[in-house]
């Protein structure tokens, strides 16, 4: 691909971060009463004078709100809301782009579950699946349920060994499902039906989060370009998918899962441009070029784990396993039990090698701003750029100790 085509992307990237950033900052107010629809996103949590939860604005008065994340806070509640989906008349505050919402326990109303195919498959597969951390884990992969809804052994045993990202529907579930379907067909038909899954999974099947968004839009520019015989640049296809992201949702300029798969997939192509190495190589560095990518913004929330650097590449086969049946499941709807049973089998494997390392995976802080994060990830990935062969370890190195030794 042509220079020129690679800085007219960045060019267009770079313009939709501008208009993104001006079009998403949220003016700050103290409090304003207003009526809202909620998505509760996690597990609610007990504080002295009421509970809480992390939640996703579906509707709102405020119309620049919607489509937000926010922390909601219920005083004197009269019971735990069950459903996923409440609507409540309360006040809502907005400090340095972060929405708070409050309200009392009389102005929360728990709303019925909406009545779609997604929400259908997923009372059909726990009505089959009864062991609580397989039907976790297979509600938070296939389904993009929220990590915050995982028993605290399985969100553990994912968490400490830095594969938590595994559960959060991103890019990697999106190409499998791709790829598990391009691959029944012969090619161009395969890729076809590939993209009609993919699109079918994207509008139907998992919440429209920003590394699915991405990925999907990734995806349906490489099937063009295959299908109509031009050649393809995954540089110029991420800036492209991006700046369309930025331009729909600007307050994805603000979205830490948007910049962490858009560093996690920049530094995996980068790093595996033009090496010609054996797949499990392979592997190793694009588990090394994702975490390297992700983990100063990491660090700047939250612990690293450099164990998953290991970890992906051995256990891809396992991983590929469980995508393979999980897919296959859900394309049956649930109605062919031996791909559940290996489904099942893999994920219990799975569940209990990671359980085994979480006890002892080495955690690391660093303590960097979210600003120095930014600065670190964009240095890295300009030294990437410039760098040929294996000598693309030496960037890589470097961000990493620069975190351990900061």
């Amino acid at each position: 691909m042509p220079l020129k085509n690679l800085l007219l992307h960045l060019l267009a990237f770079l313009i939709a971060l501008t208009y993104s950033y001006n079009a998403a900052k949220l003016p700050e107010f103290k409090e304003y009463t207003v009526y809202m629809k909620l998505k509760v996103l996690g597990q609610w949590e007990m504080y002295e004078k009421g509970i809480g939860s992390p939640v996703e604005i579906e509707e709102s008065e405020i119309t620049e709100l919607e489509g937000r994340k926010a922390f909601l806070f219920i005083r004197k509640p009269f019971y735990t809301p069950e459903s996923q989906r409440i609507e409540i008349f309360g006040n809502v505050k907005v400090k340095d782009n972060r929405i708070f919402v409050s309200t009392y326990g009389w102005d929360v109303e728990e709303l019925p579950p909406e009545n779609n195919l997604r929400n259908s498959l997923m009372e059909k597969f726990k009505s089959i699946v009864k062991e609580e951390h397989l039907q976790a884990i297979g509600l938070a992969f296939l389904f993009g349920e929220s990590k915050r809804n995982l028993p605290i052994e399985v969100e553990s045993a994912f968490l400490h060994t830095g594969l938590i990202h595994v559960l959060v529907v991103s890019g990697l579930h999106v190409g499998l499902v791709f790829l598990i379907l391009s691959k029944t067909l012969p090619k161009f038909l395969g890729m076809w039906l590939g993209l009609i899954g993919v699109l079918f999974y994207f509008f139907f099947i998992v919440p429209q989060n920003p590394p699915v968004i991405r990925a999907t839009l990734m995806i349906l520019v490489y099937v063009l370009s295959q299908l109509s015989f031009r050649q393809h640049c995954s540089l110029c296809s991420l800036f492209f998918s991006s700046s369309v992201m930025l331009f729909l949702f600007p307050h994805f300029v603000f979205s830490y899962s948007f910049w962490l798969s858009f560093f996690a997939v920049l530094y995996i192509i980068l790093v595996l441009r033009d090496l010609d190495v054996n797949n499990y190589l392979k592997s190793f560095l694009a588990s090394l070029a994702a975490f390297t990518g992700t983990a100063p913004l990491i660090a700047s929330f939250s612990f690293i784990t450099p164990l998953s650097v290991l970890l992906t590449p051995v256990l891809s086969p396992l991983i590929f396993a469980y995508a393979l049946f999980s897919i296959v499941s859900l394309i049956t709807f649930f109605s062919f039990i031996p791909t559940l049973v290996f489904m099942n089998l893999s994920g219990e494997i799975m569940f209990r090698i990671l359980n085994f390392f979480s006890s002892f995976s080495p955690k690391l802080l660093s303590g960097v701003t979210s600003q120095e994060a930014f600065i670190v990830s964009l240095i890295g990935a300009t030294a990437l750029y410039f760098t040929k062969g294996f000598y693309r370890l030496i960037p890589l190195l470097g961000i990493n100790l620069y975190l351990i030794l900061r």
